[in-house]
């Protein structure tokens, strides 16, 4: 049993007796009042009488039970949350200080013993199947359940499941994309750059160049990254997004396409 978000709540009023006996008096969705007596919720109150009411209309005794206050109801949380009443066949159990709440049973019971899963519902039994319970007819409850699949058939799932296969596929394929392309531009361009600091031998201000380039291998990466917490601050990232769609209005026919923005 389990109290569901959308179960029904019933407020209630506690009574309590010379000999600490409690009492719990309940009114229904047609202001009928039904006191309690042990974990069984009795006939109407006024079925039952001996019981008295204030000014006000609100009862303040049943049978030897005096009404509580708020402040006296909630020293009594700990006896009342082991409380299981039975009203006309439905379990109800404390919610907060002032509801009780109807307990529903599971909507599924799993079976040890057989390695079932049986739908409370319909009566429907499900069986283990690829991470699955699944029922004769080949629906699956959800979600599955983490299976060890090892061997050859690890692999051939993986090619064969479409929902893996696919983005799989685009990741496998650009990480040797990238891998490629990012070393040769890197030796073409260090290549290039190594020929004309070399050549001609004429060439002013070779060692500032030389320097620069030499800058951002040596910057620290946490002075990097204080860099972009600065940059990615609420005014100056305000200003970068503003400069990159600046960038992003100027015609640009290769980030149109997927492999042009990576």
């Amino acid at each position: 049993m389990y109290a569901a978000p959308e179960a029904a709540k019933h407020p209630f009023v506690l009574f309590e007796a010379p000999d600490q006996q409690l009492t719990l008096l309940f009114t229904d969705h047609r202001g009928r009042q039904f006191a309690s007596k042990g974990d069984i919720i009795l006939p109407p109150l006024e079925e039952i009488g001996d019981y008295d009411f204030d000014q006000a209309g609100q009862v303040v005794r049943i049978g030897g039970a005096q009404r509580l206050e708020r402040r006296e109801v909630l020293k009594r949380i700990a006896l009342l949350q082991k409380l299981r009443l039975n009203w006309d066949g439905v379990e109800l159990q404390l919610a907060d200080a002032a509801h009780f709440q109807e307990l529903k049973p599971p909507r599924y019971t799993y079976l040890d013993a057989q390695d079932r899963v049986i739908d409370n519902r319909t009566g429907t039994g499900y069986t283990p199947l690829n991470g699955y319970f699944t029922d004769a007819n080949g629906e699956r409850l959800l979600p599955g359940y983490r299976i060890h699949v090892g061997g050859f058939a690890n692999y051939l799932r993986l090619l064969t499941n479409k929902a893996i296969a696919g983005p799989f596929a685009q990741v496998f394929a650009w990480t040797f994309t990238w891998a490629f392309f990012s070393v040769a531009l890197t030796f073409t361009l260090g290549l290039l750059l190594a020929l004309i600091l070399n050549h001609p031998p004429d060439l002013k201000l070779t060692g500032l160049y030389r320097s620069l380039l030499i800058i951002p291998y040596a910057i620290p990466g946490f002075v990097s990254a204080l860099v972009w917490r600065g940059g990615c601050s609420t005014l100056n990232l305000a200003r970068l997004i503003g400069c990159c769609r600046l960038c992003w209005a100027l015609p640009c026919p290769g980030c149109r396409i997927p492999f042009g923005p990576k």
